[in-house]
């Protein structure tokens, strides 16, 4: 895989993904970057959110159970201090379906941790991951 980023101003970058997808990427204001425009440490919460998301969704799915909705919400926490790494990330998965049991999605997002998703497995290495479950009412989002 290569990404590729090129130098559009200031300190703004377009970003090119390895399958040729765009994204525009900046410092923050306070370092010249651009108000509105993603910064780089945004996309760690979105890929592990987006990662455990999906492979959760398709464990439940081949269990055939019917999800009605489903919301993943990381939550992540930073160093005061330079570098301001992540110290800890919690993943909230909001769920609604058909029948649904805890202990079934719960066995789903432990796959999804130590087994399928690799951006997890890459943050576990830095910092620790914690996943709390609420179960909706079918249709609630």
């Amino acid at each position: 895989m290569a990404a590729r980023l090129r130098l559009q101003e200031n300190m703004t970058f377009l970003a090119e993904t390895a399958s040729g997808k765009l994204l525009s990427l900046t410092a923050a204001a306070e370092q010249g970057g651009v108000e509105g425009k993603l910064r780089p440490m945004e996309l760690l919460p979105l890929a592990l959110g987006a990662c455990t998301g999906i492979t959760v969704l398709s464990i439940l799915r081949k269990k055939r159970l019917q999800i009605t909705s489903y919301e993943v919400v990381v939550h992540s926490e930073r160093a005061e201090h330079h570098p301001r790494v992540f110290t800890a990330f919690h993943v909230e998965h909001r769920i609604a379906g058909v029948a649904l049991e805890q202990e079934v999605i719960a066995r789903a997002i432990e796959l999804s941790e130590t087994k399928y998703c690799p951006v997890s497995a890459m943050l576990r290495a830095a910092a620790p991951i914690t996943h709390s479950v609420t179960l909706l009412a079918p249709g609630k989002p």
